[in-house]
């Protein structure tokens, strides 16, 4: 068990400089108590720091002088350390005006960086605070939570955030300790960590050190802070109105359900469904049955099954999903979300399994075109709205690492190179594809690319055809559907076969990379990203390098971009990431959009060069254009 020499609380200025003057050498760690987790309207109540063998906790009217002590810090540039670094640093610019410009260490970043699964199980990984310091630090280091949490409990709180109701009585000290022991557990975290990360030795190949992939992360956590600091300007009225809308046509919907099933259920109940449409009529359901030839749960209520059912209940099921999702997940969050300013601020999570980033709060990278919410997005008064979109990315890294000649090719030769027609023209021996044997090939590059079995293509195929049209692709591949069989599912194993055996490059870059990953225990991105995968799961692991080697290409980029044209040069503001496609607000200067161009792109890297596409739009989202460099 480790603990600092000293702990010191600080209620104000009197003797506050000779315990500053104990930490003024090495990595300051920094942490904070709040009134809540929304940084926009929660503020901090005291704030801990610990450096060399001294920890500090510090409330009421010691933080005003301790704050410009802290400012001073910064403004020198000292070596800051955090736990969720993004959190932090959005609470102490919102309560004291403290902005740190400069990337800061941040331990949850290291622990991820270091080793996906965190201390948690496979199934659910854990880089949380508390956790890391039992297993590296000290082995009570939840204990002072507990205690501190009783003794809210007792006071009628009911969650940390009720810390305050401590202070100033018998049972401060619970807070104390608790407070103060964090900032020292993130500073010796990070000790351990920072020496790990350094000296990490990466397979063999071209791979940057982890060193450098740390130092992307730091600059990608300043670069997510300012962007959701400044939010995405939408428009209240559009999405009123497409809330009424939507709730009109939802009651409609619901009249034209309750009229063909003859009575009212509860619609979002699976239970209740099944019961109304596969009951017999003398039980009060309808008596419905799904074709047998589709190989699915007879008294499924999912979608595959709804398209088959003979019956338009099934339709119209669907179309009330695809509303109240519309409603629920676009209109009703939005505008729970939107200031009075009318932006919309998310939350982006950099410690994603995959190495890609997540959103929520609302999740903007979920606002798809065919929704029709982008038209709520708009650029700010002066600006415009640029969409800078990796072209086919994940295609690409997949065509460079099996070493496909006829995809490195026409990804080299042809600017509109069309990788699922390309391989449609493999698979069924054409130089033209059909529309229906392009979408062959692209259903199964992309269950190539994510991973996707038998199931899934499976799953798909019943999505968009009948059963007597898989039953006719089938025969057309040569295979007559026996009583028995799924048509869909028959189809799914022919289109596998064949694009084993015409794209083998593909196949056999997926069972090495499997191979790889089971004797290694992890699999690595093309940036040095690694992966721990269950040897159970390693065939998954072709699939985690190109979407992890994406990931890291988006990610390099956008701190490219950000440093150099958004703190360099102020030329342009960062607005939303999504996966491929990075959103940003400028003037519309084509010379800036040239820039962007070249800082995402890598045209000397790989087999194939890594490029994007530039789109833009004065009106919404929704409207892009190509714009003319």
């Amino acid at each position: 068990m480790r603990r600092p020499t000293n702990i010191y609380i600080a209620r104000g200025p009197d003797g506050l400089d000779d315990v500053l003057a104990k930490l003024r050498s090495g990595p300051l760690a920094v942490d904070t108590e709040t009134t809540g987790l929304d940084w926009h309207v929660d503020r901090v109540g005291s704030i801990q720091v610990a450096a060399g063998t001294t920890a500090l906790f510090v409330c009421g009217g010691a933080l005003a002088p301790f704050t410009r002590w802290l400012s001073r810090q910064i403004r020198d540039q000292r070596e800051l350390v955090f736990h969720h670094a993004k959190f932090d640093l959005h609470m102490l610019r919102s309560t004291f005006g403290l902005h740190v410009p400069y990337p800061v260490h941040d331990t949850m970043l290291e622990s991820f960086l270091l080793d996906n699964r965190g201390v948690g199980t496979a199934n659910l990984p854990n880089h949380h605070l508390k956790g890391l310091a039992r297993v590296f630090v000290d082995p009570l280091a939840s204990e002072p939570e507990k205690e501190m949490m009783q003794a809210i409990r007792q006071a009628g709180g009911k969650h940390k955030g009720d810390w305050m109701l401590l202070m100033g009585t018998e049972h401060e000290h619970y807070v104390t300790r608790y407070s103060a022991l964090d900032p020292w557990y993130t500073l010796q975290l990070h000790l351990q960590f920072i020496e790990r990360i350094r000296y990490w030795p990466q397979p063999e190949g071209d791979y940057p050190p982890l060193a450098k992939l740390y130092e992307t992360e730091r600059w990608l956590t300043l670069a997510l802070r300012d962007m959701e600091a400044r939010g995405i300007k939408a428009r209240r009225r559009f999405l009123e109105e497409w809330q009424r809308k939507l709730e009109q046509e939802q009651r409609a919907s619901l009249a034209r359900l309750v009229q063909m099933a003859g009575r009212e259920v509860n619609w979002n109940s699976t239970p209740q469904l099944r019961a109304l449409l596969y009951n017999a009529r003398s039980n009060g359901g309808l008596g419905l049955s799904t074709d047998k030839r589709t190989g699915t749960n007879e008294a499924s209520t999912g979608k595959a099954a709804l398209v088959k059912l003979a019956h338009p209940i099934g339709a119209e099921l669907l179309n009330y999903r695809q509303i109240s999702k519309q409603l629920g997940g676009y209109a009703t969050n939005l505008l729970d979300a939107m200031w009075d300013d009318q932006t919309i601020h998310c939350d982006f999570n950099q410690n994603v399994d995959t190495n890609q980033m997540s959103c929520r709060q609302p999740n903007l990278q979920q606002q798809t075109r065919e929704s029709g919410v982008r038209r709520a997005y708009r650029p700010r008064k002066g600006l415009e709205l640029r969409f800078a979109d990796y072209s086919q990315i994940e295609m690409r890294y997949a065509a460079h690492y099996a070493n496909d000649p006829t995809l490195i090719k026409g990804f080299n030769d042809d600017p509109d190179f069309d990788t699922h027609a390309a391989t449609a023209c493999r698979m069924f021996g054409v130089k033209t594809p059909t529309k229906q044997q392009r979408d062959y090939g692209k259903t199964m590059n992309f269950a190539q690319l994510y991973g996707a079995g038998e199931d899934r293509v499976t799953e798909q195929l019943m999505a968009r055809m009948t059963v007597d049209d898989a039953e006719r692709a089938c025969r057309e591949l040569g295979h007559r559907v026996g009583l028995a069989e799924s048509p869909h599912r028959s189809l799914a194993k022919l289109l596998k076969a064949r694009y084993q055996k015409h794209m083998a490059a593909m196949t056999r870059c997926s069972h090495e990379e499997a191979a790889i990953c089971e004797q290694r225990g992890f699999s690595i991105t093309a940036y040095g990203y690694h992966r721990y995968i269950d040897p159970e799961y390693s065939y998954t692991a072709f699939n985690s390098k190109i979407q992890g080697s994406a990931a890291g290409k988006a990610k390099e980029g956008m701190v490219a971009v950000y440093r150099e044209l958004q703190l360099g040069t102020g030329e342009l503001a960062l607005l939303v990431q999504v996966h491929d496609e990075i959103i940003y607000e400028s003037t519309g200067d084509p010379r800036t959009d040239r820039r962007v161009l070249e800082l995402l792109q890598d045209t000397t890297r790989f087999r194939i060069p890594i490029i994007a596409d530039m789109k833009g739009s004065k009106v919404s989202w929704q409207d892009k254009t190509a714009v003319k460099l």
